[in-house]
């Protein structure tokens, strides 16, 4: 038998690949999306991790190049582009530690043991944006939001049981499931929305789930709701001189109209990208009901 010897620096980079992985760049503010300051100075994702993940925590975050945050939920403030984390880590420059106001995220070996709802928690992230302040205000495009319908669902079942639990989802996503009968470890994604804009109210209906086969049996999560928003009526106006003779005379004046007018192309993508978003946080909020 014949054995061979390693580094003791490249044991310990061996021994740490597996326990973190990178989730990606993220906006960090005055409240911040990671709340446990864990520490400073000499840092690397291996540092944090073991800082974070020492505190029980699912998640890290690094920022400015030194600084260490945990927190078992993020992204409360959006994903922005990784060339956003650009600054190396004082403890190893080969590694990107955020920069200003941006968190290197990522997850501790803590945050696995529900495989369905971590993957769906990074799609759902992924997808989530702030809503501009000149989108949601008294005088802007949307006054409030009404969540009506909301929905989550948690399964694990044989895969014998699959078609028959099926009718229960709608006709898109039976056809996504309908792919773990030929795999024993298949994996699909299943999605939809639809918006509709009426003069004082949009409405978003959506739906979002994943389903994955292990062997024999499929392990499936989803969540579900429609999202209503209370516009505000616009209107175009325009000036109008009418005329009136009296006797010899004639008498005018300049009246100003004020007549509804419909939603401009930019503001029902406004709509839209608000109603997404909200959607998303609502989402965010109910994937602790994801037991799978």
């Amino acid at each position: 038998m014949s054995w061979i010897l390693l580094p003791i620096s490249l044991l310990l980079v061996l021994s740490q690949a597996s326990a973190y992985r990178y989730i990606g760049c993220y906006l960090d503010a005055g409240s911040r999306d990671l709340p446990v300051h864990a520490g400073s100075g000499s840092m690397s994702a291996a540092r944090c991790n073991q800082l974070c993940a020492g505190r029980r925590y699912k998640y890290f975050g690094l920022q400015f190049s030194k600084e260490c945050w945990c927190g078992n939920r993020y992204g409360k403030y959006g994903r922005r582009s990784n060339s956003e984390c650009s600054m190396s880590c004082t403890g190893r420059r080969s590694e990107k530690c955020g920069n200003a106001w941006r968190n290197s995220i990522y997850a501790t070996d803590l945050s696995s043991g529900r495989p369905i709802r971590d993957s769906m928690a990074a799609k759902v992230r992924s997808m989530f944006a702030v809503i501009p302040s000149n989108v949601v205000c008294s005088s802007c495009l949307i006054t409030t939001f009404h969540h009506k319908r909301v929905g989550h669902s948690s399964e694990n079942f044989p895969v014998s049981e699959l078609n028959s639990r099926m009718s229960r989802y709608p006709a898109k996503a039976r056809n996504k499931l309908r792919v773990l009968q030929f795999g024993v470890n298949a994996k699909t994604t299943f999605e939809d929305s639809k918006i509709s804009i009426g003069p004082s109210h949009a409405k978003k209906t959506t739906y979002f789930g994943i389903a994955r086969r292990v062997n024999n049996r499929v392990h499936l999560g989803m969540v579900s709701a429609d999202v209503l928003a209370t516009l505000v009526q616009k209107y175009k106006v325009y000036k109008k001189r009418v005329c009136r003779k009296i006797l010899f005379w004639k008498k005018c004046k300049t009246h100003t109209i004020k007549q509804r007018r419909g939603y401009h192309g930019h503001e029902i993508r406004q709509i839209d990208a608000a109603l997404q978003s909200e959607t998303m946080r609502l989402f965010m909020k109910n994937l602790g009901h994801v037991l799978v």
